[in-house]
């Protein structure tokens, strides 16, 4: 699967979700951040099999303004927190650096990071195809990367 690149105003972030495979209820996936080409960041959580579709849910919402009070966040893995701020039109991933989440990295994402997301949400869930237009459009750009 490729990974995906996400930038803020200071940070990169290359986020990676393994193929889902239906012999198992967990997907491997890596978040790495980078600042100024040093790695200030990196975690390597396990999702349930079916988080990604939940997440890509949250995502379509946000673009397409459906206000949501709720956070995305894996049941079993605290340390990463997904919400979206309307008013703002900001994707905001939250990193804790432990599981007793005092501390964390918080990265405002634009609107158009969001869409990203979603193209690669659809890619990882098959609802799209790696020969389309606007996924070929990722590759093109850099945002996606790899296989």
């Amino acid at each position: 699967m490729p990974y995906l690149k996400l930038q803020s105003n200071d940070f990169t972030i290359y986020f990676c979700l393994d193929k889902r495979n239906t012999n198992s209820e967990w997907i491997d996936s890596s978040i790495e951040v980078i600042h100024n080409e040093s790695q200030v960041f990196s975690v390597k959580p396990l999702w349930y099999n079916d988080e990604p579709e939940t997440l890509l849910s949250e995502v379509e919402a946000f673009l397409q303004g459906r206000a949501r009070d709720e956070q995305f966040y894996l049941m079993d893995d605290p340390t990463v927190k997904i919400s979206f701020d309307h008013e703002d039109q900001l994707l905001i991933l939250r990193l804790y650096y432990s599981f007793d989440l005092a501390d964390h990295l918080t990265i405002y994402l634009e609107h158009d990071q969001a869409t990203y997301l979603r193209e690669y949400l659809k890619l990882l869930l098959h609802k799209t195809e790696k020969s389309s237009q606007a996924v070929q459009e990722l590759f093109d750009a850099g945002i996606l990367q790899g296989d």
